[in-house]
């Protein structure tokens, strides 16, 4: 199996109690490492998200991300989740109510 040309890394600072998000960075590597950005908050009990993808000619899908979700603790970021994405097209943004179009 043919290794990603790239792997890509986009950082945000996760708000757990209402699921908000706030872009921090984007990295990525040849290689598996991928460093994170130099921002990142270490105020234990916090979270981040990093959505996770590959560039890969061969296969395309690695394209799509995975998010992976950690929690800052005493002896450093600890993973508290993993969520992949469905496979297939995007799904479509949910409508919004009449009165919040026409705003």
């Amino acid at each position: 199996m043919a290794e990603p040309e790239l792997y890509r890394a986009s950082w945000f600072q996760f708000e757990n109690t209402i699921g908000d998000t706030r872009p921090l960075s984007e990295t990525s590597s040849p290689t598996t490492t991928i460093d994170a950005p130099g921002d990142l908050t270490t105020a234990a009990g916090s979270y981040i998200l990093v959505e996770l993808s590959a560039d890969s000619t061969e296969h395309p899908v690695w394209r799509r991300s995975i998010r992976t979700y950690f929690r800052m603790e005493a002896d450093g970021w600890k993973l508290v989740g993993l969520e992949r994405m469905p496979d297939g097209p995007p799904a479509a943004a949910p409508l919004r109510a009449a009165n919040e179009r026409q705003r």
